[in-house]
């Protein structure tokens, strides 16, 4: 990829996803219905990679949205939200393997959360992007709760708005100096997938 190339592209992934830049991470309540449930864990598989976003653009030293003073109130409010989710899952999956699924998740999540909250670093980035691409494996696991096909929308919706996200992290790294082996293979992925 050429250097006008590879402006001209991380222009595009830094404006296109620049509506879901101010996250807005409300709480749910603990008895609140299952379809409402399930769309706010599609919104966190989301969010994560938002949170890391806010984690580069602090590191990059960014103004805009001011990252560094949003970044841990934004981490607290999810995961607060987070906890509340897990333990309302938990109480309902019966599925031993989607158990274990949100278990692997919230130790994740608990590990990413420390780096998250610490001091930027390139060697953070790269295990925040590989553990959040887990997490958003691991925190489908709830879909073993619902049998409407109706739902697979909202699934879809939510792959549509994480590959920008995949993209813009991806490009912020290399901004950064991060070393990334398979930059443009990865891109090239998410580009097709989107």
């Amino acid at each position: 990829m050429n250097r006008r190339d590879f402006l001209a592209t991380g222009t595009l992934l830094l404006t296109l996803p620049v509506f879901s830049f101010a996250m807005e991470i409300t709480p749910i309540d603990k008895n609140a219905p299952l379809s409402r449930a399930l769309f706010i864990n599609c919104l966190q598989r989301t969010q994560i990679q938002q949170l890391l976003k806010e984690y580069l653009m602090a590191a990059l030293k960014s103004s805009y949205k001011n990252p560094k003073e949003a970044l841990p109130k934004d981490v607290e409010n999810y995961d607060r939200r987070f906890t509340v989710l897990y333990h309302y899952f938990m109480s309902r999956i019966k599925d031993e393997g989607a158990r274990k699924k949100m278990e692997e998740a919230k130790k994740l999540w608990e590990a990413s959360k420390t780096m998250l909250l610490a001091k930027p670093t390139k060697e953070h980035a790269v295990k925040l992007l590989e553990n959040f691409k887990k997490m958003i494996h691991l925190l489908s696991a709830p879909k073993v709760l619902h049998t409407k096909k109706s739902f697979n929308a909202v699934a879809k919706t939510g792959g549509l708005c994480r590959d920008p996200l995949f993209m813009a992290n991806l490009y912020l790294m290399k901004l950064w100096g991060v070393e990334i082996p398979d930059y443009e293979e990865q891109m090239k992925k998410y580009i097709h997938h989107f």
